[in-house]
């Protein structure tokens, strides 16, 4: 059985390698402008080209100066999914931007991009944001056109911990 998903996993991702407008796993994803604006450089060369990409469960500390705690050990992000989660955080698609809204951020899901600019994203799944954090600057966008495939594919990494 395991022999047959590998097959058809192999003919499958050759198979889309080839369809136009497909990007294979290996292809630097890319911010659009929108983005760029937004979010700033720094935090977007960090999404962009990180080293290594750790998860951690987090959770709100309104007591301390940064206001949220990590509560769980970090672990490795796979490379396929690292790959999924910056094709979503790099998308101006997945966010709305003219829109601002009234909810107490409660981070419970934390990823860090470790590399030349180093960038922790805070994921509050009541809430629907994601807050980008990078040398001392802060910015939350609204990720409700993303939410559904969002949450399918990260919430499950709590149960990891």
């Amino acid at each position: 059985m395991r022999l047959e998903y590998l097959i058809w996993s192999v003919l499958l991702c050759g198979t889309i390698a080839f369809v136009p407008g497909c990007k294979t796993r290996h292809e630097v994803v890319k911010a659009t402008p929108m983005l760029d604006e937004r979010l700033g450089k720094n935090i977007v060369e960090g999404l962009t080209n990180p080293s290594q990409v750790t998860y951690f469960e987090v959770r709100p500390d309104f007591e301390s100066q940064q206001r949220y705690q990590i509560v769980s050990e970090k672990k490795v992000l796979p490379e396929d999914l690292q790959w999924v989660l910056q094709e979503i955080l790099l998308d101006d698609r997945s966010y709305f931007f003219n829109k601002t809204k009234m909810c107490l951020f409660v981070p419970e899901l934390g990823f860090r991009f470790i590399g030349k600019n180093e960038v922790l994203v805070l994921v509050s799944f009541s809430c629907r944001q994601i807050k980008f954090i990078s040398n001392g600057k802060e910015q939350i966008l609204d990720e409700d056109p993303q939410y559904k495939f969002f949450e399918t594919n990260f919430r499950e990494l709590l149960t990891h911990f």
